[in-house]
């Protein structure tokens, strides 16, 4: 797990050890274990380390003169001892324990077909000198980042973060109008779209290849969703589920440093735990976080810890948020309002104290139905042209009464609150598009945001998410279509992004067994009707996510796992009405001297603050939206 980055040249402009070693300083928090750079005839590598696998040998950038192919990599591959087996009976040698070398010797095997064969998180550049080929690639669903800068005659740079291309000479600090626009929409830029004008992001299960200038793209992984029933049983799916992720848990626990699991007490990370022990771990650990004056999963936690007997550490963490806003804006270096980002980093420098490396149950969600949205899916569907036109109308109805005065609009939504969900059920089903459906329900602003506050920025910068909606291929499920928007949009652009950048900031790595090849292959096999079914004789919480939940079941009992979801909630509100948080306000978005006033052409940020303070308290996230935002462009000094 590192971080990576470096440059090409196409012309005759010679690479200073100088400006690689910039490079590599905006990586460091990355890497805090070791620095490499190697230049050679126009190209320039540079790694900062975090050592896990092949402590002693394992430094990058890793070269092996008599394969003529140098390469610096961040992430694990976890089958990398598979792979290296294969590879010695294929007549090849090795120099070290380490995956990265696997990479080195597979790349000269097989080379881009060696994509197919990797089971793992990895960002990675390869250098052939014989072939005079620089080559980049990205894993499947985009765990490890990968930034490129492009110029046509000039050079093709590359980083794990942005902020390690933004000191490149002459790189203009230009951002992408549509990114705030989208950020204010949904709390995150997609990966689709650009937030620095120059630069973009490497797609997820993609490799590109440059030769003398020439550019060439490829792709070596797409979703196979199952759309249609299949005569797969539940109990047939259950064991196939269980099987892989078994094996995957196992991979994932090959590490030569302290490692352990993060266990919320949750589905998800209750099924790693068990599996990790059931791995015959020795002392395995396991950490839950809580975080002071907040309710939490902790006993449920130790029920978990208890039955596997593993040495569980608890800890409670002070979640200052004046003190991690600073910190968040500076670790991404594009806005992120997704407020758990906070706990996300506080929790990563509490686990640093007694591990490097820790199991997580990301992907569950997004991979086996768990999200309410999906259960929505189940009844909107494909809704009727009448109930499309109901959609509509309470839409702007509600964004109509959201922009009445404070007191009317605050009573309104008073009256309305016990029938909130059904309301937004309705209007959720104003487009019979599963996907476009999907943005509705995610969206912070959902058409209620005081619109003239907010936009147009620069007077142009309508939003446009049909240029994105209409890449995602469509499914005869609604159920499918909406995961698959979640699968290739927000869990890249947002919790993959979280988790590797607040991992990143505090040097531990994060791996996720239900994000494994594997694992993936079968949840994307499963028929609908297993993934998220709608039972009348069964609770709500047994809708979605059933095959998880069916094998957390078995092994902690029905009423663990379907106890109402208790999940964690940062309290905005109550922050937002602290004096500190209306001095940090009045210092930032809403001051004069913000960078980001004169962003809104048509309006005042301020506004959306002291309607707030007024009473409309459904507007806390675009609060924080903004004060995000002001914190980054303070930090990053962006040109809009």
């Amino acid at each position: 797990m590192c971080g990576i980055a470096g440059i090409l040249r196409f012309d005759d402009a010679p690479i200073s050890s100088q400006l690689l070693e910039a490079m590599g300083t905006a990586l460091a928090h990355r890497g805090p274990d070791g620095a490499g750079v190697w230049r050679g005839d126009r190209i320039g590598l540079v790694h900062r380390r975090l050592a896990i696998i092949d402590l002693q040998t394992g430094a990058q950038p890793m070269r092996r003169e008599d394969l003529g192919l140098a390469i610096c990599f961040n992430g694990e591959i976890y089958n990398y001892l598979e792979l290296r087996l294969e590879l010695a009976q294929l007549g090849h040698r090795f120099e070290t324990q380490s995956d990265t070398e696997v990479l080195l010797v597979g790349f000269k095997q097989w080379g881009t077909k060696i994509f197919s064969r990797l089971r793992g998180m990895y960002a990675f550049a390869l250098w052939d000198q014989t072939q005079r080929t620089l080559t980049l690639a990205r894993d499947p669903l985009g765990k490890k980042p990968l930034h490129l800068l492009h110029r046509d005659g000039e050079f093709i740079a590359f980083a794990s973060e942005a902020k390690a291309l933004l000191g490149l000479p002459g790189v203009a600090r230009r951002i992408n109008p549509q990114a705030i626009a989208q950020y204010l929409d949904v709390m995150y830029v997609p990966d689709q779209t650009r937030v620095w004008s120059e630069i973009e992001r490497s797609a997820p299960g993609s490799w590109l290849s440059v030769r003398e200038g020439r550019i060439e793209r490829g792709t070596f992984w797409t979703p196979t969703l199952q759309s249609s029933d299949s005569p797969m049983t539940e109990a047939e799916a259950c064991e196939r589920v269980s099987a892989a992720l078994a094996n995957a848990t196992r991979l994932r626990l090959r590490s030569d440093v302290p490692l352990g699991v993060f266990l919320s007490g949750g589905v998800d990370s209750t099924l790693v735990a068990l599996a990790a022990a059931e791995a015959g771990v020795k002392k395995l650990r396991t950490f839950t976080v809580g975080f002071h004056g907040q309710g939490d999963e902790r006993p449920f936690a130790r029920q978990v810890a208890e039955r596997i007997g593993s040495e569980h550490i608890e800890l409670e963490v002070e979640l200052s948020a004046p003190r991690l806003i600073g910190e968040v804006a500076r670790a991404y270096d594009e806005p992120f309002g997704d407020t758990s980002a906070l706990p996300s980093l506080a929790m990563a420098q509490a686990t640093k104290r007694y591990a490097t490396v820790v199991l997580s149950g990301d992907g569950g969600d997004e991979m086996f139905g768990g999200y309410d949205t999906y259960l929505r899916q189940l009844v909107s569907g494909h809704p009727s042209a009448a109930r499309r036109v109901l959609g509509r109308a309470l839409s702007y109805g509600k964004a109509f009464a959201r922009g009445l005065p404070a007191p009317i609009a605050s009573r309104i939504a008073s009256l309305l609150r016990s029938r909130r969900s059904q309301i937004d059920s309705v209007a959720d089903a104003s487009s019979s598009d599963a996907v476009e459906q999907q943005i509705q329900m995610m969206r912070v602003a959902n058409l209620l945001a005081p619109a003239r506050a907010l936009a147009p920025l620069l007077g142009g910068a309508a939003l446009d998410w049909p240029s994105l909606l209409n890449r995602i291929p469509r499914q005869p499920s609604a159920l499918r279509s909406a995961m698959l928007f979640d699968q290739l949009v927000y869990l890249p652009g947002d919790i993959l992004k979280k988790v590797d950048i607040a991992s990143m900031a505090a040097a531990i790595e994060v791996r996720s067994p239900l994000l494994d090849e594997d694992v993936i292959a079968i949840a994307e096999s499963l028929p609908p009707r297993l993934v998220a079914r709608a039972e009348a004789n069964e609770p709500r919480s047994a809708w979605g996510k059933r095959i998880l939940k069916r094998l957390c079941a078995e092994k902690m009992g029905t009423e663990f796992t379907f106890r109402p979801k208790q999940g964690f909630a940062l309290p905005l509100q109550d922050w937002l009405d602290s004096p500190v948080f209306a001095e940090i306000i009045g210092d930032g978005f809403a001051a004069s001297t913000s960078p980001v006033k004169n962003w809104f052409v048509a309006g005042d940020p301020g506004l959306v603050w002291r309607e707030f303070r007024a009473g409309k308290r459904w507007l806390a996230q675009e609060v924080w939206n903004l004060i995000m935002l002001d914190a980054w462009a303070r930090e990053y000094r962006p040109v809009l």
